[in-house]
């Protein structure tokens, strides 16, 4: 969970391969934002996506998990927006049912840039 209170913005990447969130969080670290990174199995439901202003769902998640880690973060009060990465090298999985933000190739400027994006619409939002 990230630091109650905090003005740095949180992000919770998931994925299956470690090395690849590894290194998300350091490109996303870039930033000035604050990461965690979690396998699919270690996020039971919404409450382990609490507090967070953006998750990264990553190409390496089956469909099914993608689609059950969306929906947690839709039934929250105050859900995280949900940025989608995308491969071809994904296998061709069917993406189209799961609800998110925002979709990107898994290129590392393309995810700040992304990030960033969604982030700013976040805090724009937020004071209105």
């Amino acid at each position: 969970m990230p630091s109650p209170g905090s003005s740095i913005p949180a992000i919770l990447c998931v994925g299956e391969d470690t090395q690849l969130l590894d290194t998300r969080a350091a490109v996303l670290r870039g930033m000035g934002t604050e990461v965690k990174c979690l396998k699919s199995a270690q996020v039971s439901g919404a409450a382990d996506l609490e507090g967070f202003d953006l998750v990264v769902l990553c190409h390496t998640l089956e469909e099914r998990e993608a689609r059950r880690l969306a929906d947690a973060a839709e039934r929250l009060q105050h859900p995280p927006l949900i940025l989608l990465l995308n491969s071809f090298c994904a296998g061709g999985q069917d993406r189209s049912g799961i609800h998110f933000d925002a979709i990107t190739e898994v290129v590392p400027e393309l995810l700040v840039r992304t990030a960033s994006e969604l982030l700013s619409r976040r805090n724009r939002a937020s004071r209105l």
